[in-house]
């Protein structure tokens, strides 16, 4: 899913799954159920992209990309990114 909006070079796609979010979310939370566990692997795979995200842009840049995070978040209108949109599924 994550892999399917194209924010990643080969690189970072390789650091991406060397990360193995699925993996750490199923050690942060051994007990959650599978729906439980599927929803804290998005939230991670969003993490991890809204922070690669960010770490290329300035400082009000990146604050753009924040705002309309939290907006498309909240369910606000929000400006149709790959993020924004990624954020709202």
């Amino acid at each position: 899913w994550t892999d399917s909006f194209g924010f990643f070079d080969e690189e970072q796609r390789l650091d991406y799954i060397s990360a193995n979010v699925e993996l750490c979310m199923a050690y942060f939370y051994p007990v959650c159920g599978l729906e439980e566990l599927r929803t804290g692997c998005d939230i991670g795979n969003l993490v991890f992209v809204y922070d690669l995200v960010c770490d290329v842009k300035d400082g009000a840049r990146a604050r753009k990309v924040g705002d309309n995070f939290m907006k498309a978040l909240s369910g606000e209108p929000f400006e149709h990114t790959n993020l924004g949109i990624m954020t709202r599924q």
